[in-house]
């Protein structure tokens, strides 16, 4: 028998249907490419490439200065102490004090005075080694690069004459004719603005040697901070209102008077962005005033005085002394918790300076 062969053909495939394959076949291939690129673009992003959120900073090492008093000596004595370890700046056979503060890298410095004698010599130490500069006091200190820069005053005999030192160099700020004091002092960009009061007790400041008065001298003022953010010059003090003192400070010698309840004095001002930071007492109670809003650190049962302030991310820092009952102890306040910077065994303490390191 035989048998024929039969011929078998493919389906046909439609046009449309043809088209439809390659219309998915080539969305999973652009799919897939663009899946590729962005893991490529993801693993070629480095950690550099992703904006730092900015790290809080925290207190490495606390420092103070100010005076000490030993049950052995009537003689004050210039100190300092780190983390409350004091370090005396002149042995127990002279008089001597230290006013401010600062340190930069390792090495610290203090501004203050030692009696010589019957007169007073503005000094400052740089890791305990004195450098003796004219006769005064010093009530302020900046380092900026190999520069030491000092305030207070200077005297021709009879008057008291408004003065920062460069490097040794002096700069008077006034002819002393009448007196005037220089109390606080910052460096920007080469521009040196001193804080302080003119004659008849005038709340001023200098910029190059170039007073503005920011009283008129109807009151008594005085000036005790100065910081200066962009071409803003920021001033804290207090000013005597016919009845008692007001905390004030003054920007671009605009005056903004601070809440008070029984007479305040400002010692510290420091401006972050746009908030202004003030310390000082309000009667016997430690306070800061953040945009004029107070804060108290303290009940106000035991006579205090601040003198100088730190701010390290929110918490405010405020350094002064307080009446224990029997002694007075340089102290440490900050969110209402105070800290004895000075140990038992010094008999009254001081503390009339104050910086912190972070890290």
């Amino acid at each position: 028998m035989k048998f024929s062969k039969k011929k078998y053909s493919k389906p046909a495939i439609s046009v449309k249907h043809q088209q439809t394959n390659y219309s998915i076949v080539n969305q999973a291939i652009r799919v897939r490419v663009f899946l590729c690129l962005t893991l490529i673009v993801l693993l070629s992003c480095s950690k550099d490439d992703v904006p730092d959120t900015p790290a809080t900073p925290t207190v490495k090492d606390i420092y103070a200065c100010g005076i000490a008093y030993t049950s052995t000596s009537g003689n004050s004595i210039a100190t300092y102490w780190k983390n409350g370890i004091a370090t005396l700046l002149t042995d127990e056979t002279q008089r001597s004090y230290a006013k401010a503060i600062t340190v930069v890298g390792d090495d610290i410095y203090v501004a203050g005075g030692i009696k010589n004698d019957t007169k007073w010599v503005v000094t400052y130490w740089k890791n305990g080694i004195p450098t003796p500069l004219t006769e005064g006091t010093a009530e302020a200190i900046t380092v900026i690069g190999n520069d030491i820069y000092v305030a207070g005053r200077n005297s021709n005999g009879s008057r008291s004459i408004a003065t920062y030192w460069k490097n040794g160099v002096a700069t008077p700020l006034t002819d002393g004719t009448e007196s005037a004091y220089a109390r606080a002092i910052t460096v920007v960009d080469d521009d040196v603005y001193v804080a302080g009061e003119l004659e008849r007790d005038v709340a001023a400041y200098w910029k190059n040697g170039i007073a503005t008065p920011l009283t008129n001298g109807d009151e008594e003022a005085y000036a005790h901070a100065i910081t200066v953010v962009g071409d803003n010059v920021y001033v804290a003090g207090y000013v005597y209102n016919g009845s008692k003192y007001i905390a004030t400070y003054w920007k671009n010698g605009v005056a903004t008077s601070l809440t008070t309840q029984s007479g305040s004095f400002a010692h510290g001002i420091i401006v972050i962005d746009d908030d202004v930071y003030v310390a000082g007492h309000d009667g016997y109670i430690v306070t800061y005033w953040k945009n004029g809003v107070a804060t108290p650190l303290s009940d106000g049962i035991q006579a205090t005085r601040t003198t100088a302030m730190a701010l390290v991310g929110d918490d405010v820092y405020v350094a002064g002394y307080g009446d224990n009952g029997s002694k007075y102890t340089a102290k440490l306040w900050k969110k209402g918790v105070i800290t004895n910077i000075a140990s038992d065994e010094i008999s009254n303490s001081f503390a009339e300076g104050l910086f912190i390191t972070t890290q």
